[in-house]
């Protein structure tokens, strides 16, 4: 992710939604975090790695430990001629709940510009 106004928008959003949760209790950033840090010098929460997950490797909502091998997946794709994506916004979604294009239901939306 290159540095842009797109990348600086995503890290505000991010901050801000870290902060709301953190204030509603909903989480505790100390623990909760894996891969946002608080960063002291700008005042911000951000990803320490920007990444968007495309494969779960757990699919069993009974056994949360249980774990897939995606190692096959990955063998078949690692060569494919990957191309760019525009992103013109971003959904924050409920879980579990589905909007009429079979996707879960947004509750907010980020545009970019």
């Amino acid at each position: 992710v290159k540095d842009n106004r797109a990348h600086e928008v995503l890290r505000l959003i991010l901050n801000t939604i870290i902060e709301i949760l953190a204030k509603e209790k909903i989480i505790d950033p100390e623990k909760d975090l894996k891969h946002i840090k608080y960063n002291k010098l700008i005042r911000k929460y951000e990803l320490e790695i920007p990444h968007v997950t495309l494969l779960k490797s757990s699919w069993d909502k009974t056994n949360k430990t249980k774990h897939n091998n995606l190692q096959p997946v990955f063998e078949k794709v690692k060569n494919f001629n990957w191309k760019r994506v525009p992103i013109d916004h971003i959904d924050l979604s409920i879980r579990g709940k589905y909007g009429a294009d079979g996707f879960f239901q947004p509750f907010k939306q980020f545009k970019f510009e």
